[in-house]
Order: structure tokens, then C-alpha cells, then sequence
């Protein structure tokens, strides 16, 4: 978007739709129809969700089930993968 000097994700939306009805293909963009996928709050109850999907982790496999141990440095919330 920053590229394309677009401002709101409603306009690429439709950028891509238009592209779509034209070429006649069907082109996906990761994380462009989760809401509030990128900045993660936290809720009255105190939880954090992250949804893991929308961020580009490398090589990091995660499945559901998988543990993580939690530390907090220099104001930061670092999550480590408990590997079996």
C-alpha cells in the first residue's frame, strides 16, 4: 500500500476487485480482509489475541495446540516457541 501510495485498505480493496473483474483471476491478498489484523489489543478481561495468520512468521511453523513460554524485556512482549 505504501508502495501504491494508498491510504486506506477500502480503496485497495477495490483496486483489486477491479483488477480481478478485468483479468478474469482471482488474486489474494494475506490479511487484507481481517479486521485489525496487525495490531492486536488487549480486551477488558486482560487477554491478548494475535492472530498468527496475518503476520508473516518466516520459517516459524505454529499449529493449534502449540505452547509458548512469555517474557517481557525493555518494554517488549517476546513469545518463544516450546519445540516437543
Amino acid at each position: 500500500m505504501e508502495r501504491m501510495k494508498i491510504k486506506h485498505r477500502q480503496t485497495l480493496k477495490q483496486y483489486i476487485l477491479k483488477l480481478i473483474s478485468t483479468d478474469r483471476v482471482l488474486y489474494e491478498v494475506k490479511g487484507l480482509y481481517l479486521k485489525d489484523s496487525k495490531r492486536p489489543k488487549v480486551n477488558q478481561f486482560g487477554f491478548l489475541k494475535v492472530n498468527l495468520k496475518a503476520h508473516d512468521l518466516g520459517d516459524l511453523e505454529v499449529n493449534e495446540g502449540d505452547e509458548f513460554t512469555i517474557e517481557v524485556i525493555d518494554g517488549k512482549i517476546i513469545l518463544n516457541k516450546i519445540l516437543p
